[in-house]
């Protein structure tokens, strides 16, 4: 099969976005179907908070047909943070009884269930082992059935090998064995599917871990050269700044950089800070998860679309929020813009429209 050039561009044009603005900024549009994407990074980085923000957009494109397949080879994601986070999972009928012992509304309980159901399967395969759950992906693969597949993690794949045999036999490099002949499998099924149209994002989590046995103190992820070479975009995860809730120092939002590494499909090396809200009982009420008020805000400041002057804010060379007449310092100005843009949508529209025009600007060289 010869792919034309308009066929390439549209196979990459579409991409599974972000509900975070700034994720889709610097990965051109979110991630790309049909490829292997790695999100790495340190311990509690947020890895899979955003992996699950992924999911819960694949869920909104797809409604019921959704089907997301996640091999947990650590410990299975939490389940309730997944559904804070808006991800719908069916409740397991123990989570039910436990639902009617509450006592709510007929209606109301009801209305719970339908909605978790609303938006197709979330299968955990964690029956069989690593690599029989690998075949059963497999086999989804080729027919189409699964819209979105997560690795979590690949430090922690396990083969059946290594399975049998006792903890006083050696195994050379099994791990990168298995995920160097999985990534390969992947990449054939993609590349013979792509003419069906089907779209599959495979994301794999990974853990950046210490260099034993080197000179000096070095990092690098597992999985072996089969996994650096194969996966198409590397976003990698960093916490910079803890915020705390002034009245009781208690953090309640961490912010967290993410870097493109490695990207076939879009610009590489470059960077978006995102605001994780962690704690329901935050300052401003905010949902637990990415934040996507103060994203908008910050990455309009960088690129000069608002700017504090006169003690005021400016947008367009219009006051959006003056003083009024309190002492207020500008952070607290910055607090009380942060409402308003709640408040009134308008702005926010007007703000994302502006970035995004500008860094499609940048990215196509106009």
């Amino acid at each position: 099969m010869i792919y034309h050039g308009d066929e390439l561009g549209d196979e990459l044009a579409d991409r599974l976005p972000s509900s975070v603005f700034g994720i889709n900024i610097v990965t051109g549009g979110g991630l790309p179907y049909n490829r292997i994407t790695e999100i790495e990074g340190p311990p509690s980085t947020f890895k899979t908070t955003l992996t699950l923000d992924f999911c819960k957009q694949m869920q909104m494109l797809r409604g019921k047909q959704c089907n997301i397949a996640w091999i947990p080879t650590e410990d299975p994601p939490d389940i309730k943070w997944a559904r804070h986070l808006g991800v719908k999972i069916p409740y397991a009928e123990s989570e039910i009884e436990a639902l009617k012992r509450l006592k709510p509304e007929k209606k109301v309980l009801d209305a719970a269930i339908e909605d978790q159901r609303s938006r197709g399967e979330f299968f955990l395969l964690r029956d069989e082992s690593v690599a029989r759950n690998m075949n059963v992906v497999k086999r989804l693969l080729h027919t189409g059935g699964i819209d979105l597949y997560v690795i979590d993690s690949i430090g922690s794949v396990t083969s059946e090998a290594e399975m049998e045999k006792g903890h006083d036999e050696a195994t050379v490099a099994s791990n990168p064995r298995l995920i160097g002949l999985h990534t390969r499998i992947l990449a054939t099924i993609f590349n013979r599917l792509s003419n069906n149209k089907n779209r599959t994002v495979v994301i794999a989590i990974n853990q950046i871990r210490s260099v034993i046995g080197t000179k000096y103190p070095m990092t690098d992820t597992p999985g072996g050269h089969g996994l650096k070479h194969g996966k198409a975009l590397e976003l990698k995860t960093k916490v910079v700044e803890s915020i705390t809730d002034k009245s009781n120092d208690k953090i309640w939002a961490k912010r967290v950089a993410v870097h493109v590494g490695k990207s076939k499909v879009c610009v590489p090396y470059r960077t978006a800070t995102l605001t994780f809200v962690i704690r329901p009982d935050n300052p401003y009420g905010l949902p637990v998860g990415p934040d996507t008020y103060s994203e908008t805000i910050d990455l309009a400041q960088a690129e000069g679309m608002l700017i504090y002057s006169g003690k005021a804010w400016v947008l367009d060379g219009q006051p959006v929020l003056q003083e009024d007449g309190t002492p207020a310092i500008k952070e607290n100005l910055y607090a009380s813009l942060y409402k308003k843009f709640r408040s009134e949508p308008k702005y926010m529209e007007t703000l994302r429209t502006k970035i995004m025009d500008y860094n499609t600007s940048l990215e196509i060289g106009l």
